[in-house]
C-alpha cells in the first residue's frame, strides 16, 4: 500500500513537472483539484501519464488505470478548450465515484480536478464469476433450482461489478425492474457471500 501525503502548492518537491499554481487534494475523500503552471515550456502536461506515476503529481501502481470515457467540447468556461474525462480501474475492475477530468488550452493540460483513490489493496485471489454471483442472488431470493437457466441471462445483463473505496471491496450488482423484489442485490465478489439489499431508489443505487 502507497503511503500519500497529497501534494500541495506549499509542499510540492522541486521536481515536480509541471509545478502547481493552486489546489490541493483531501485525504478523507480523495477528491481533489489542481491548476498547473504551464509558463514553462519544457514542463507542461499534455497527457494524463503526465500527471500520474513515481516522481508524479498522484502515485501509480500496477494494479491501478485510467480508462477513457468521454471527451467534451462544448465547455462552459472560456478558460479551456476541451475537456477529457476518465475513470479509474483497479486490477482492470472500475472504481465506484471515481472520476479525473481534465481541463485543456492550446493543448496543454491546464487544470484537473475530480475523485481518485490511490490507496485501494484487495486481495482478489478466489473471485467468483458474475454467473456464480447471479446464483447467490437467486438462493437468496429464493427462486427454485428449476427456474435458475431461464432467470440467469437476464440477471447477467442487468448486472456489474465495481470497486467500492468506502468498503475497499469488490462487488457484483444485480438489478431487477419488476417483481415484488425489485431493487439491487449485491454480494461480495471475492467472498461470495451476499452482502445487501438495496431497495428500488433509482438515482441512488449501485
Amino acid at each position: 500500500m502507497i503511503v500519500d501525503v497529497p501534494i500541495t502548492v506549499q509542499n510540492q518537491p522541486t521536481y515536480l513537472c509541471p509545478k502547481l499554481l493552486a489546489g490541493s487534494r483531501s485525504t478523507s475523500t480523495n477528491n481533489f483539484l489542481y491548476v498547473l503552471d504551464t509558463s514553462d515550456i519544457n514542463c507542461i502536461a499534455t497527457k494524463w501519464q503526465d500527471l500520474f506515476g513515481e516522481g508524479k503529481l498522484f502515485p501509480f501502481r500496477k494494479e491501478d488505470s485510467l480508462a477513457f470515457e468521454r471527451k467534451d467540447n462544448m465547455v462552459w468556461n472560456k478558460q479551456w478548450d476541451e475537456n477529457y474525462t476518465y475513470k479509474q480501474y483497479y486490477k482492470g475492475i472500475p472504481v465506484e465515484n471515481s472520476r479525473v477530468m481534465l481541463n485543456f488550452k492550446n493543448d496543454k493540460i491546464i487544470r484537473l480536478v475530480g475523485t481518485y483513490f490511490p490507496n485501494l489493496d484487495i486481495d482478489t485471489t478466489g473471485m467468483i464469476s458474475k454467473e456464480e454471483a447471479a446464483r447467490v442472488v437467486l438462493k437468496q431470493r429464493n427462486i427454485p433450482d428449476s427456474l435458475y437457466n431461464k432467470v440467469l441471462p437476464s440477471m447477467l445483463r442487468l448486472s456489474n461489478i465495481g470497486v467500492l473505496p468506502s468498503y475497499n471491496k469488490i462487488f457484483y450488482a444485480f438489478r431487477f425492474y419488476v417483481g415484488s423484489d425489485k431493487g439491487t442485490w449485491i454480494v461480495n465478489a471475492v467472498t461470495g457471500q451476499f452482502h445487501s439489499y438495496v431497495l428500488p431508489d433509482w438515482n441512488n443505487t449501485y
